[in-house]
């Protein structure tokens, strides 16, 4: 045996597959797994709602604490709706298209 000859090493007298191995992961996710999360809050503040565990005053309703039209940022949006009305119209005036 010489290293030009290629028997180097011996062949291994049985060619067997490596054994397979079990995945680390979880596996195959749920079809509707991503369910889960919004499923178990509703759930836990169902029971604490019903065992007063959780008060209404605790976490208040959107609706009981803040009137849709005094939202946030309504009064700017109208305001630059104004603007923007007064300028079409001074445009208009000058252009003598009104």
């Amino acid at each position: 045996m010489n290293v030009h000859s290629g028997d180097i090493l011996a062949a291994p007298s049985t060619l067997t597959s490596p054994q397979r191995r079990a995945p680390l992961g979880p596996g195959i996710p749920s079809r509707r797994g991503h369910l889960l999360g919004p499923g178990l809050l509703l759930l836990y503040w169902a029971v604490l709602s019903l065992t007063g565990w959780l008060d209404p005053r605790t976490l208040p309703k959107y609706a009981d604490e803040m009137d849709p039209l005094d939202a946030a940022g309504e009064q700017q949006q109208l305001e630059h709706e104004r603007k923007v009305e007064q300028r079409e119209e001074q445009w208009l005036a000058a252009h003598k298209l009104q």
